[in-house]
C-alpha cells in the first residue's frame, strides 16, 4: 500500500474513532443493551407468516376499503393485466392472452404445488377423491407430491373450490367449467385466488395532508368505521362497497370440520410523529401535541373492535397495532411507550393491548436500535425501515454536521462540508 494511501486510511480511522467518542460523550450513542422482546398476543400476520404489507391514506374511505379488502386477489386477473406477459392487455378480452395467463399460472402451481409424475400444464381436470386433491391428466389421476398442502374444499355444483396452503398462505382453485374462463381453461379452472396482502397501515402521517380539526376528524371517522366493521363507500363506478366478509366456509379433508379464513387484512394505524402539532384541541390556549391526541383517539376507536367477538375482530388476538414514525432514539421510544400505557388506562383497556411498530427511519434510532427495541420490549410487533426519511436524515447529518454553532449559517456549514473542512 502506498504511503499516502496508508496515511489517508489512518486519518479516517482516527476521525471515525473521535466521531464515535464524541457521539457517546454527548449522549447520542448510548450503551448497547441486550434485546429480549416479550410481546404477547401478536397475530400470526406479524408473528409467523411472511406477506405483503400495504400503506394507504386513511382520509380516503375508498382507498381504505381497497386496502382492507386486499387480503385476497385473482391471480388470473393480476397476470392478465400486468406486464408479466408481452403485449398490451387493454381493449376487449383476448383469448390468446388468457391462455398465456394460464400458462404462467401453471408454472407457478407446478413450482409451489408439484404433482407426482405430471405438471399442471398437462391437467385436464381437477377434483377430490376422499381426502386427496386429484389432478386429472388424460386417463391418469395424479396427486400432489405433498398431500398435506391440500387443506380445504367447498363443493356446490357447478363450482368446486379447493384450498391449498404453502408457508402459511392459502391459494384457492376455483373449478367451474360453466364460466367463460372455465370453458377456456384446459382443466376447467375459472380462477386462482391467492392470499396476498396480510396487513395494511392506515396512514395519518406521510401519505395524507391532515392539517386541521376537520381533516383529522375524517381520519378518525374512517378508522372507527374499520374498527366497527361497517365502513362503506361508493366507488368510482358507482358501486357501493363494504368491508369483505370472511372466506368460506370450507371443510377440512378427513374430519370434514368446517372453518373460515379472514377476508380482510389486519389493519394498523400510523399516528404522527412526536414533533407534530394541530390546533384541533388546545389547553390553556396552546395546541395539544397532535401525536398525543392520535394515540388517545386510536385507543378510543379500537374499543369498538375489542368489544366484538374474537372471530369478528380486526385482531383475533385482541391487540391494537400502532405504527410510530420519526422517533429519535431510546428516550423518545420510552416516552411513547408511557403514552401508550396512559392511553390504555384512560380507555380502560387491558395492559399492553396497544402494540407498536417502530419506524427505523432516523439515524439516532438506527445506531441505537437494540436499545430502542428494549425500551418497547413488551409492545413491539415489528420494525419497519422508512428509507426516504432515513436517507434524508443521513444527508442532513453528514452535510450540515452533527452540531452547528448557534450563530453559524447552515449554508456556510454545508459549503464547508463539501470542501472537506
Amino acid at each position: 500500500m502506498a504511503r499516502g494511501t496508508s496515511q489517508h486510511y489512518s486519518r479516517e480511522i482516527r476521525r471515525e474513532r473521535f466521531y464515535i467518542s464524541f457521539l457517546k460523550q454527548i449522549g447520542y450513542l448510548v450503551p448497547e443493551e441486550t434485546v429480549q422482546a416479550t410481546t404477547a398476543n401478536v397475530d400470526p400476520e406479524f408473528g409467523s407468516i411472511a406477506g405483503p404489507q400495504l400503506v394507504c391514506p386513511i382520509d380516503k374511505a375508498r382507498f381504505v376499503l381497497k386496502a382492507c379488502n386486499a387480503r385476497w386477489g385473482s391471480l388470473f386477473d393480476t397476470v392478465y393485466a400486468s406486464n408479466l406477459l408481452p403485449g398490451s392487455w387493454s381493449g376487449p378480452w383476448n383469448e390468446d392472452r388468457a391462455k398465456a395467463t394460464f400458462s404462467f399460472v401453471d408454472n407457478f402451481l407446478t413450482e409451489c404445488f408439484p404433482l407426482i409424475e405430471a405438471t399442471w400444464a398437462e391437467a385436464t381436470g381437477v377434483s377430490r377423491s376422499g381426502d386427496d386433491l386429484v389432478v386429472i391428466v388424460g386417463s391418469k389421476h395424479c396427486k400432489l407430491q405433498n398431500p398435506s398442502s391440500f387443506v380445504g374444499f367447498a363443493e356446490a355444483s357447478p363450482e368446486a373450490r379447493f384450498l391449498l396452503k404453502k408457508n402459511g398462505l392459502h391459494i384457492e382453485l376455483v373449478v367451474n367449467s360453466t364460466t367463460q374462463l372455465g370453458r377456456c381453461h384446459h382443466a376447467g379452472i375459472a380462477d386462482v385466488v391467492v392470499e396476498s396482502a396480510l396487513t395494511a397501515i392506515l396512514d395519518m402521517e406521510d401519505s395524507v395532508a391532515a392539517v386541521d380539526a376537520e381533516d383529522k376528524a375524517q381520519c378518525y371517522k374512517n378508522f372507527a368505521a374499520v374498527m366497527r366493521g361497517d365502513l362503506e363507500c361508493t366507488m368510482e363506478n358507482g358501486d357501493l362497497r363494504s368491508l369483505a366478509s370472511d372466506k368460506g366456509p370450507y371443510k377440512t379433508p378427513g374430519s370434514g370440520e368446517q372453518f373460515t379464513l379472514p377476508g380482510r387484512v389486519v389493519a394498523l394505524i400510523r399516528n404522527v410523529g412526536c414533533s407534530m402539532y394541530n390546533d384541533m384541541i388546545t389547553f390553556n390556549g396552546e395546541a395539544v401535541p397532535e401525536h398525543i391526541v392520535d394515540i388517545l383517539v386510536t385507543a378510543l376507536c379500537a374499543c369498538h373492535d375489542l368489544k366484538r367477538p374474537a372471530a369478528k375482530r380486526n385482531s383475533k388476538e385482541g391487540s391494537v397495532y400502532v405504527v410510530k414514525p420519526k422517533m429519535h432514539g431510546p428516550e423518545e421510544v420510552a416516552f411513547v411507550m408511557q403514552l401508550f400505557e396512559d392511553a390504555e388506562k384512560a380507555m380502560e383497556l387491558l395492559p399492553l393491548t396497544l402494540k407498536v411498530g417502530v419506524m427505523d427511519e432516523e439515524r439516532r434510532t438506527t445506531v441505537n436500535l437494540q436499545t430502542c427495541i428494549n425500551r418497547a420490549a413488551q409492545r413491539i410487533a415489528f420494525i419497519n425501515t422508512g428509507f426516504l426519511d432515513r436517507v434524508g436524515d443521513e444527508i442532513h447529518q453528514h452535510a450540515v454536521g452533527t452540531i452547528l454553532s448557534k450563530n453559524e449559517d447552515s449554508s456556510a456549514a454545508f459549503s464547508r462540508s463539501l470542501r472537506g473542512q
